[in-house]
């Protein structure tokens, strides 16, 4: 799960402002990195191309947590 935390860190980091070092399994989309909802659609967009996956719109709404992406990821790879 380690080069999958990285490739959503690296995502976040392009996709948003949010500094590399705010960025943890444990950090909260919204309330610790300042993610917007369109900054998660925009990720998770981005984790579809990336990894050539189906991520539904109605799974977005579990994603709460930087560990949230990363657990789903993996479960489809």
């Amino acid at each position: 799960m380690d080069k999958i935390f990285d490739k959503v860190k690296d995502i976040m980091m392009d996709e948003s402002d949010v500094e590399e070092e705010l960025i943890s399994m444990d950090a909260n989309l919204m309330n610790d990195l300042g993610l917007t909802s369109m900054d998660v659609f925009s990720v998770v967009a981005e984790l579809k191309k990336a990894y050539k996956i189906a991520i539904p719109e109605r799974e977005l709404r579990g994603f709460v947590s930087v560990g949230d992406i990363v657990r789903y990821v993996a479960s489809k790879l």
